[in-house]
């Protein structure tokens, strides 16, 4: 987390720490993802959002953890103010050769 430039974490939100990944049950061998219990993110400031990332620390901000997987939002940033909730769905996906 602490070596990856270009990007910085967007923390307008209420909860006391990053929101955690819940796997849903029916993942695959080839895709993982949270659909059934997405990322659900209480904004308490405006601000821009540009994309979602996936990482070991739970600290907002935090730069001890290993970053898993970081993505743009497909539609492009996302506006929020006080007071929105932004839910976030994150699927990755593999093969195997």
């Amino acid at each position: 987390m602490a070596s990856h430039a270009g990007w910085a974490e967007i923390v307008p939100y209420s909860d006391a720490t990053r929101i955690a990944f819940t796997e849903d049950a029916s993942t695959t061998d080839e895709a993982v993802s949270n659909s059934g219990s997405p990322a659900s993110f209480s904004i308490n400031a405006t601000d821009t959002v540009f994309g979602a990332f996936l990482t070991t620390d739970s600290t907002k901000s935090g730069t001890a953890g290993t970053l898993i997987a970081a993505k743009d939002f497909t539609g492009g940033s996302q506006a929020v103010a006080d007071g929105d909730t932004l839910n976030v769905t994150y699927t990755i996906t593999g093969s195997s050769s």
